[in-house]
């Protein structure tokens, strides 16, 4: 079982994708518009069990406002997350 946290949601900056999972797994997370246009690939990494493992995304306040879909993909299943983010 994989659980998946995105904040803070909404956001100006900068939003950590936590993620936790007891199993060894292939996780991939995926930012896409949502025009469904792949913005960026944050992981695509075998992952050893873990308790908890973090990564950032819009680290830099790059990307403009508005509603971005992060995809947490393990193995045939998959999480999607809405993040905004505003001004």
């Amino acid at each position: 079982m994989v659980k998946a946290i995105v904040f803070p949601n909404p956001s100006k900056d900068a939003v950590n994708v936590t993620f936790e999972s007891n199993e060894n797994r292939h996780i991939k997370i995926e930012i896409y518009s949502i025009t469904g246009v792949l913005i960026q690939t944050l992981l695509d990494d075998e992952i050893i069990s873990f308790r908890n493992c973090t990564t950032i995304f819009n680290k830099n306040g790059e990307l403009a406002s508005g509603l971005y879909l992060c995809k947490i993909s393990f193995g045939e299943q998959y999480i999607v997350k809405r993040i905004i983010l505003s001004e």
